[in-house]
């Protein structure tokens, strides 16, 4: 495996060889540019660079090692990692501002993380973002040959890419960047990644853009060349001429080339390189003036009084942010324009900055720091894109940069501004070495000349906070880590007496363990690979460690006491069986698993609370037999995976886990959701909200306690997998979409069972499922249920949008068991004709709030007592007299109906129907049955009724001696026309009553 720089056209024939890079923490380090990508997914996880890379499966078979793969993917060593996108309307607007290495790098992290919204990338140039460290090194190369992009890669992931857009102003208070072409654009987000800019110097070439890079590398041929600035742009400029200008000439103030970053030894040979390529230097003079002729440069004059006569000059002098335009915006800024930002590279709210504008905080030196490296950019710009999604992100990463001189490889990671020693391993006049920068016996910074990957493995061992110290590295420069291949502890104790400290430890061979590894304390690597190990005991006493290999042993228990740190965990090829030992090791990220006995995908589930856990090896275990029905199940359980079996696990892959085993209640998910509680001791179950659409608890034998199940709020559309619950007695699935009882497609056998299904069920909750037809459903298969309940909550209906719609009340017959049915906030109208008559059984009944104008005969309901049909639409006050057939209710209420807002029905009920205790939710009181009754008594005895001649033959003959009694206040509704025409003897002893 190769890992390229960013530009794409040549990038092949730089790939530097990963094999040779720095391994750690499941990642690899590329030895020449510091690029990290994690080993199992190919992810590239630090920069530079803007691509992972492909993986591909490699298999042990007998002694040959196997690698599968496509051919597609072996077309390309690249990955983007992002799929093809379009915006979406409504979404957040996120403005980046900059073509840059941060810029590009935030574009593609925002799609690369998910985010829909509308991504505006401007940038000042004219042409597409470009790879800009190339321009010093190959100067005649083109805009297009080193393009960071295609332009179609823009469109094709929805990165609105506006080039010669250059910003002028910055509004904070309105989300607003002017241009200047006079356009304005509002953000969400934005980031500030405008670079640096060079020194406006008249009649002299900078090199900031390709054509500026052309002119020079067109125009310096076979000239005399002068060069101001040993900055490594400038010095590669000159590295690039040597051999096609006539003559050059670098001029500096300082005392050699990069003295002030790499200190005076390696700057004087950096020097004495170029000179003997027949570069000239003139060293500890200052520019005074530039001279030319017809407006053409001619010449420069030196503070030393020194005039150099040349062709051409070349500005190497260094950058200026580009953040004048934010002069008045109300960022907080350093004097020479840097943008200062947290450790989330936020300068305000809403707004980032990243790469050569930024001033930031930077861990390795703690304090804030402005740093100009391409690598830099690149992070900067991963971390800002992640923060404006608001994942929190701290920079972490260990600044990288290199450079190329005459064939010789110059790297450096870390930043030391200053220091108090430079420590050398190696030789500088011979040109080959490393230099470690330390300050106050920490290591800041190393640089090294041909000597990979020693500078990728130090900036490694500086993310890992384990770089050794100063006064360690005197004794031993060269030393990085112990490898103690099949040798006794003694000489590794031996080392440790001595004050020697090692932060990893290598163990191969067939080593016999003494008490003596117990006194390592601090130790944080530890390999125990090919050994004769049966128990992990004696590594309870590390808290430090960190990474542990223990393959090919016989451990059959994995039980690490000290575990909070680990985070690499090695145990292929043992015995082991069960993982339930596993589940406290909350800081792994990388397990491998493989060649143990694993028999069960349900030891698997120990491993859900490994919250950071990525990188899964289990193949070649007994629950692989079928490996893509385990390879679905293992992906739809941990959800945090990246890489399964060496693969890394792609989209469709999850989406195929969760078609196949999404909204699925098996006995896997009861074993995970109640931490492998026995079955049979489990008397209730609770899922609601689990997004269910079927159930299968088969062999339902094992839930033969189980008699409470509630799966309300989620999808299911019938009862099906649930029929076989016998002994179950209590069933809620409110908020559902139930519309049948079975679906013969979801059974095993196609049939119900010929036994009879939920033969024990006595309670059933279906509200709120959008059923309008009963029938469906077959309730009355349910030969046990006393309690039905078809009602929607109102609060539901005002949440939710729709519920239950159930206008006739059929598919009831035979439910000789129904004690209580509720179908309150449905829409019936009438009870005649329905299956609701012949519920003999019935003692409660709900019909609240539908649109009943009707009543039927209640005759049928012998053993009703309490009834309930408030809210609905009767008027009528003959419907009330139906509910004469009821003598036994002692429950009613006609509340909200219209034929009850005058309580004209009161008197009359509590009269007619002697059982009843509560009337509309109204206790009714002994004295007020009495008053009833004595006011009916009343009226009987003294109402005269008198006809109008006219009206004498219409008058039905059974009004004349309707037994209604009057009430305190009015006549019922119906014989409201007889009261004008009382005798006044009547009216008289009415008016002394009241």
């Amino acid at each position: 495996m190769e890992c390229s720089p960013p530009s794409a056209p040549s990038a092949r024939t730089t790939a530097a060889p990963l094999v040779k890079g720095c391994l750690g923490q499941g990642r690899v380090r590329c030895p020449w540019h510091g690029a990290c990508f994690n080993i199992k997914t190919g992810d590239i996880e630090d920069f530079p660079g803007l691509d992972g890379l492909q993986t591909y499966k490699v298999v042990v078979e007998g002694e040959d090692v196997v690698v599968k793969a496509d051919k597609k993917s072996l077309e390309s060593h690249k990955r983007t990692g992002i799929c093809p996108f379009a915006p979406k309307d409504g979404e957040k607007t996120f403005l980046i501002i900059g073509g840059g290495p941060a810029g590009l790098e935030c574009a593609e992290t925002l799609r690369r993380e998910g985010f829909k919204g509308k991504v505006i990338l401007a940038s000042r140039e004219n042409v597409l973002p470009y790879d800009r460290p190339k321009l010093s090194k190959a100067m005649s190369v083109t805009a297009e040959s080193i393009a960071l992009r295609a332009k179609e890669f823009y469109s094709t992931n929805g990165i609105d890419l506006r080039l010669g857009k250059e910003a002028t102003k910055l509004n904070l208070e309105e989300r607003k960047v002017t241009f200047a072409d006079g356009e304005s654009l509002s953000y969400d987000s934005l980031l500030l990644a405008t670079g640096s800019t060079g020194f406006d110097l008249q009649n002299v070439l900078v090199l900031r853009e390709p054509s500026q890079a052309n002119e020079i590398a067109r125009e310096a041929t076979g000239k005399r060349v002068i060069v101001i600035g040993t900055s490594f742009i400038g010095m590669e400029a000159t590295a690039y001429l040597a051999g096609k200008a006539a003559k050059i000439t670098c001029v500096d103030m300082i005392s050699a080339p990069f003295v002030r970053v790499l200190g005076e030894k390696i700057g004087a040979m950096v020097q004495k390189m170029f000179e003997e390529k027949g570069v000239e230097f003139r060293l500890g003079s200052g520019v005074k003036e530039l001279k030319g002729t017809d407006g053409k440069f001619s010449s420069v004059v030196l503070s030393s009084g020194e005039t150099l006569e040349g062709d051409l000059c070349v500005a190497g002098v260094g950058v200026v942010p580009a953040t004048a335009f934010l002069k008045d915006s109300g960022l907080s800024m350093t004097k020479m324009g840097h943008i200062i930002v947290d450790k989330h590279l936020k300068a305000a709210a809403g707004v980032y900055a990243a790469g050569d504008v930024a001033q930031f905080p930077l861990p390795l030196v703690a304090h804030d720091t402005n740093i100009g490296h391409w690598q830099v950019a690149h992070k900067h710009g991963n971390v800002a894109a992640l923060n404006m999604l608001g994942k929190e992100t701290s920079f972490d990463s260990i600044p990288f940069f290199w450079t190329v001189l005459f064939n010789k490889s110059l790297r450096y990671c870390g930043h030391a501004l200053k220091w108090d020693e430079i420590i050398y391993n190696g030789s500088v006049d011979e040109r080959k070495f490393v230099a470690y920068y330390v300050k106050d016996d920490k290591v800041l910074a190393v640089c090294s000349l041909d000597s990979d990957p020693a500078v990728a493995q130090a900036a490694e061992l500086m993310y890992q906070s384990k770089m050794p110290s100063g006064s360690l590295l005197k004794k031993n420069s060269a030393l990085l880590q112990l490898s103690l291949m099949g040798n006794s502890l003694k000489m590794l104790l031996q080392l440790i007496s001595q004050g020697i400290l090692f932060s990893c430890f290598e163990i191969l061979g067939t080593v016999i363990f003494d008490r003596g590894l117990e006194t390592c304390k601090k130790l944080e690597e530890l390999v125990l690979d090919s050994n004769l190990l049966h128990t992990l005991d004696f590594l309870g006493n590390f808290p430090e460690l960190q990474y542990l290999s223990i393959a090919h042993n016989h451990i059959a228990h994995v039980s690490i006491k000290a575990s909070s740190k680990l985070t690499y965990l090695n145990v292929m090829d043992n015995s082991i069986s069960s993982l339930s030992s596993m589940k406290h090791l909350q800081a792994v990220t990388e397990l491998y698993l493989s060649s143990n006995m694993l028999d069960s995908t349900r030891e698997l589930f120990h491993l859900k609370s490994l919250s950071q856990l990525s990188v899964l090896d289990i193949s070649s275990n007994p629950i692989g037999q079928t490996q893509q029905a385990t390879r679905l199940f293992v992906i739809y359980h941990l959800t945090t995976l990246k890489a399964l079996d060496g693969e890394a696990i792609e989209s469709d892959e999850i989406a195929a886990a969760k078609e196949k085993l999404g909204g699925r209640l098996n006995q896997d998910m009861v074993l995970e959701q109640l931490n492998n509680v026995p079955f049979s001791s489990l008397k209730k179950m609770d899922f609601p909200n689990c997004s269910l659409k079927h159930v299968d608890l088969s062999p339902v034998d094992s839930f033969s306690n189980l008699l409470s199940l509630n799966l309300e709020s989620n999808s299911l559309t019938s009862f099906s997998g649930l029929i076989y619950l016998n002994q179950l007695k209590v069933l809620c699935l409110n908020h559902n979409r139930v519309e049948v009882m079975i679906r013969s497609r979801d059974l095993p056998s196609g049939q119900p069972p010929a036994e009879g299904v939920l033969r024990s069920l006595e309670v059933l909750h279906l509200a709120y499922n959008g059923i309008n037809d009963l029938i469906p459903l077959q309730l009355n298969k349910l030969v046990s249920l006393k309690a039905l309940f078809l009602q929607v909550s109102s609060g539901d209906v005002l949440v939710l949008g729709t519920g239950n719609e159930i206008v006739l009340v059929e598919g009831l017959d035979g439910m000789k068991s129904l004690t209580e049915l509720v179908l309150d906030r449905n829409k019936i109208k009438t009870l005649e004709n329905s299956s609701l008559l012949s519920l003999r059984s019935l003692r409660e009944l709900h019909i609240e709030e539908n649109r009943l104008k009707e009543l039927c005969n209640f005759s049928s309901f012998v053993n009703l007592e309490r009834l309930y049909i408030g809210m609905n639409r009767i008027q009528d006050f003959g419907e009330v007299e139906k509910l004469c057939d009821l003598p036994q209710v002692m429950e009613l209420s006609l509340i909200s109906n219209p034929v009850s807002r005058r309580l004209q029905h009161r008197s009359f009920l509590i009269t007619t129907l002697p059982s009843l205790l509560s009337l509309d939710g109204v206790t009714i009181t002994p004295e007020e049955r009495q008053a009833a009754q004595a006011s009916l008594q009343d009226q009987q005895e003294e109402l005269e009724v008198v006809q109008p001649p006219s009206m004498a033959a219409a008058v039905p003959p059974q009004l004349k001696v309707m037994n209604i009694p009057l009430g305190q206040t009015q006549l019922p509704m119906m014989a409201q026309h007889w009261k004008p025409y009382e005798t006044k003897a009547v009216h008289e002893k009415r008016k002394a009553r009241r």
